[in-house]
């Protein structure tokens, strides 16, 4: 039986980590895990297995869209919807663009404004690694996880 469902339905989601390359217990084959995240999951996040060549077709950062369904057994699931990844084409500025100028104290604002999102995000990445590496986490991981504490909490106060 068909599923009918709206576009509202899929759910944005990021991809913020990949698992090591693992063998798989069932069969000859390796597979590598993907996690997604976005705040309109149940959990926040959503790891997906697959073999290796998928999921290096990821890059993190990139965005996708996860469609709810069901697996093979009932349970709900997710499949993966790429978007395009062509860039629109905009039109070419003309020969004599006039430049604005940023005042000095919009200048002093946007610096002062960068580097408190500086100073945040190193002290993710510094939660991040007292709480990881013990674990024996990789760089790549503790990477991650800084990056999604510092969006977490950009989101969170509307910074």
């Amino acid at each position: 039986m068909a599923t009918i469902r709206t576009a509202a339905d899929k759910i944005s989601a990021q991809v913020t980590a990949f698992s090591q390359v693992k063998q798989s217990q069932y069969n000859e084959g390796s597979y590598q895990s993907v996690l997604f995240e976005s705040d309109q999951l149940p959990d926040g996040k959503l790891w997906r297995s697959m073999t290796p060549e998928q999921a290096q077709g990821f890059t993190r950062g990139e965005q996708v869209y996860l469609v709810p369904t069901t697996n093979a057994k009932g349970k709900p699931s997710y499949d993966i919807e790429l978007l395009p990844t062509t860039a629109p084409t905009t039109a070419p500025a003309p020969a004599q663009a006039p430049t604005a100028a940023i005042p000095d104290d919009q200048k002093r604002a946007i610096a002062d404004y960068v580097t408190d999102l500086a100073a945040l995000y190193s002290y993710c990445y510094q939660q991040a690694t007292h709480q990881l590496a013990p674990h024996g986490a990789p760089e790549p991981a503790i990477q991650g996880a800084a990056s999604t504490l510092f969006i977490a909490a950009s989101r969170k106060f509307s910074l």
